[in-house]
């Protein structure tokens, strides 16, 4: 169950057109993703980098300027090497690979940081701490099994939910399929 849903007040700071199920806070015009930075043939120059500290900058000013907020909860990790402008308790999700996460021996200020890392597994915080990273808190990012069942195939496929990239294991979800098939 979500914050808003149990009457909670809960604002989302994102691109605009977003539609949280509480008050939206637009930032920038548009979406924004890896492949907004990293891909050269969608921008031409830093486009994709400035729109994501453009969205950084103008969170940061919400943060400042919002009244009554009691906790910050960050999704994104460009936001930490701003990590000292933020004035309220916050925690940050980790949803990146470590691979591709802040190294800490061309960072090492990061270790000094006031945000809190959340992991979602004691896998997850045993692969950061590996790397150097203090690890706050284990939220599980997982349903409860009781509440599904395994029943009699009625379709011939496999669903499998996921963003396509190596660490999430869509290519073993193609493997399964690929052996199971009717």
């Amino acid at each position: 169950m979500c914050f808003h849903s149990r009457g909670l007040s809960v604002g989302v700071v994102a691109p605009h057109g977003s539609l949280p199920a509480s008050y939206l806070y637009p930032t920038i015009s548009r979406e924004i993703g890896v492949d907004d930075i990293l891909d050269k043939s969608k921008n031409s120059g830093f486009t994709g980098l400035a729109l994501r500290l453009d969205h950084i900058a103008q969170s940061i000013e919400y943060v400042k300027t919002l009244e009554g907020v009691d906790i910050i909860h960050l999704h994104d990790e460009n936001i930490l090497p701003f990590d000292f402008l933020i004035d309220r308790p916050s925690l940050f999700t980790l949803h990146s690979d470590v691979s591709s996460f802040w190294d800490l021996s061309l960072t090492p200020f990061f270790r000094e940081r006031k945000s809190k890392l959340v992991s979602i597994s004691q896998s997850q915080k045993g692969i950061y701490e590996a790397k150097g990273h203090r690890i706050d808190y284990v939220v599980y990012n997982s349903v409860e099994e009781e509440k599904f069942f395994m029943s009699e195939p009625t379709h011939p496929y496999l669903l499998t939910l996921g963003s396509i990239q190596p660490v999430k294991g869509q290519d073993k979800a193609i493997e399964v399929a690929k052996k199971n098939r009717t």
